[in-house]
């Protein structure tokens, strides 16, 4: 061959296997999609833990003057608000760093799913109802808040898989 005309460098199995490769004409396999409301459902969560928190730790007296307990239990029901307070705190510290780090999300989004559900109906059974009746109007809107989130913690386990690629932030 002459200068003008270079012997061509590929060998047969290579530029057969460039013409399998398919093209932008045909249908291609698309990736995977990213669920587009799974920051908003996150943003949701931390906004209704973050009240629940907030509500819980520096009102508590507040928060147990809406049940019907007696003078001599208040300090323990004001102590179990508490606490459960701090139990919700790290639940979200380790579900937020399971999701950015990528630790078995899907597995630790299902078991918080679970979690939040079985919480929200003990709480129902055993704490809900013994309100005031002049309180049952107010926790009725904080119990539908508490089953969107269990909802949203659903979504988020069912969409895991799509949940947005590493790098993770919470907030891009």
């Amino acid at each position: 061959m002459s200068a003008e005309h270079p012997r061509p460098e590929l060998t047969p199995q290579e530029l057969q296997a460039l013409r399998d490769l398919p093209s932008g004409d045909g249908p291609t396999e698309p990736p995977t999609r990213v669920d587009r409301w799974f920051r908003v459902r996150n943003l949701y969560l931390l906004s209704v833990i973050g009240y629940y928190v907030v509500k819980l730790l520096f009102f508590a007296e507040a928060t147990v003057a809406r049940f019907a307990a007696s003078p001599d239990e208040v300090d323990d029901l004001v102590r179990y608000v508490q606490l459960r307070a701090v139990f919700v705190i790290a639940a979200t510290l380790f579900y937020v760093w399971s999701y950015l780090r990528n630790w078995r999300f899907e597995m630790v989004a299902v078991v918080f799913t679970v979690i939040g559900l079985t919480s929200l109906v003990m709480d129902y059974f055993n704490a809900y109802m013994y309100l005031h009746e002049d309180a049952i109007r107010l926790v009725s809107w904080f119990l539908l808040l508490r089953a969107i989130a269990v909802v949203c913690l659903a979504l988020n386990a069912i969409n895991a898989a799509r949940a947005p690629q590493m790098p993770r932030t919470l907030w891009s």
